[in-house]
């Protein structure tokens, strides 16, 4: 199920995109990836017409809208901007998903790891020998494992980390005091 976080639309719309708009936009996969050019649709003559018209409290809020992924990790969210018709500017939309993304993955590092996805003490090990500088040929004979099981724990602590790289899973073990 679709969870709506924030709208500036009066409660009527957010029920109605909850149930009906938001999943039409994802089923026909109108969502504008991070770095394409936003895809804008007129509540007129855009794909979904007939679906914003026919619910006046939202009608009254959308003249053109935006469906955006952000990316968070391993995560995906939906951002949706509606304005006035001829209003949006997609310069403006791009720096909005960009910010968006990295205020996500901001907070989804600084929230308390649970149990089930806490690092294993072999994970911390590979990730401080990273943050070292050590290659992961140097981690394999220093820990006495294979590169391949390495890369392994590696990618299973930037999955639990949400972290899109190894630079970024180091940050966040060092700022959750992990490493």
């Amino acid at each position: 199920m679709l969870e709506v976080l924030s709208a500036s639309w009066v409660y009527d719309a957010v029920l109605h995109a909850q149930a009906r708009f938001l999943p039409a936009l994802i089923e026909q996969d109108q969502l504008t990836l991070p770095g394409e050019a936003p895809l804008i649709y007129s509540a007129e003559t855009g794909p979904h017409a007939s679906l914003i018209q026919a619910t006046p409290a939202l009608y009254r809020h959308v003249g053109d809208y935006c469906c955006l992924q952000l990316l968070a990790g391993k995560e995906r969210y939906l951002l949706l901007f509606s304005s006035d018709a001829g209003a949006m500017d997609d310069y403006l939309i791009r720096i909005a998903q960009m910010k968006c993304s990295y205020i996500l993955s901001s907070i989804k590092a600084t929230l308390p790891q649970d149990r089930s996805t806490a690092l294993s003490e072999r994970e911390r090990e590979c990730l401080r020998w990273v943050s070292e500088g050590k290659t992961t040929e140097d981690i394999a004979l220093i820990v006495s494992v294979s590169a391949n099981t390495v890369n392994n724990y590696l990618s299973n602590a930037m999955q639990k980390l949400s972290a899109s790289n190894r630079a970024m899973a180091i940050a966040t073990a060092i700022r959750a005091n992990l490493i």
